[in-house]
């Protein structure tokens, strides 16, 4: 499938936007990825992007519960026996009022996920958002809130496991002992991310701040994945915690235009034994041959 997209002059590049995952797609302004539906970013970093983004989903988050908190009441005053409701209006002007307080929360608060999954089915760019997506319909609030987690943290299962929720919400930085390598480790919690434990976290009923954030054995979540990821059509794709924070890695190498001295860092991140193991973690070195077959393109 060949995409058709602006391309900007080369000195303009800097005032540009373009799509973490697809390098390709370069805008003028701000907006979303043709190709899967994700947000674009600024060619040239912007430190107060990330805030940008935190105070609009902020926002969003509490038009939703505002709107979601009333519809909440609603049906559980329903279910107990002489409806006291039902001295105020019938039950069908009852589930009208539902509906229109739901519909802030779908087609405001909620619409950017489904027109950028709808983005990438259209295209057939099934990604790890898709899948997100796919659990989430599926009320698995733990696989969901699992593909964003170690998207994000770049950190291991094994790691990511033994997290408890008092261990995660309203964190600056998540503390650990590698289970794999014994160092002691810390990680920054990214606004987006900070807003996103707060969401699954209702989610998921308030659990005990005491208790796991995920609970599934390494087996059984990537059999999850798998299933998952065969659902929505990642056919030849073969999914697991690793394919997450294999993603995650990639994303942030793109997203800074495959700077070396970014890669060194993930390399870094990542804790692996040499650069030359986290190229080929990311698929760098394959490219990096195209691009020197490339050069070939000329006429002598």
């Amino acid at each position: 499938m060949v995409h058709n997209h602006k391309h900007m002059a080369p000195n303009s590049l800097k005032d540009g936007y373009t799509c973490p995952m697809h390098p390709e797609v370069i805008k003028e302004a701000s907006g979303s990825c043709p190709i899967c539906g994700m947000d674009l970013i600024p060619m040239e970093p912007d430190e107060t992007e990330e805030q940008k983004v935190y105070k609009d989903l902020l926002k969003k988050m509490k038009i939703a519960t505002i709107f979601t908190i009333p519809v909440f009441f609603i049906a559980m005053i329903e279910m107990n026996e002489g409806n006291p409701l039902l001295k105020i209006m019938d039950a069908s002007r009852w589930n009208w009022l539902q509906l229109l307080l739901t519909l802030p929360v779908v087609f405001y608060a909620c619409w950017m996920f489904f027109l950028r999954a709808f983005k990438s089915i259209i295209t057939w760019n099934l990604n790890m958002f898709t899948l997100n997506r796919y659990f989430q319909k599926d009320q698995n609030f733990e696989m969901a809130l699992l593909i964003e987690f170690e998207f994000r943290t770049l950190l291991r299962y094994s790691d990511i496991s033994r997290f408890t929720w008092e261990n995660v919400l309203n964190k600056d930085e998540l503390v650990l002992n590698e289970k794999k390598t014994g160092k002691k480790r810390s990680i920054k919690v990214g606004a987006v991310l900070k807003v996103l434990l707060l969401e699954y976290y209702d989610l998921m009923q308030q659990p005990d701040l005491q208790s796991t954030v995920f609970n599934y054995t390494l087996r059984h979540t990537n059999r999850l994945l798998q299933l998952g990821s065969r659902f929505v059509g990642m056919l030849k794709k073969r999914v697991s915690t690793h394919s997450l924070r294999k993603s995650g890695a990639r994303f942030l190498y793109e997203e800074n235009n495959r700077s070396e001295d970014v890669f060194l860092k993930i390399s870094m991140i990542l804790n692996h034994s040499s650069t030359q193991v986290s190229r080929r973690y990311l698929g760098i070195t394959k490219e990096e041959i195209s691009d020197v077959f490339s050069s070939f393109d000329i006429f002598l």
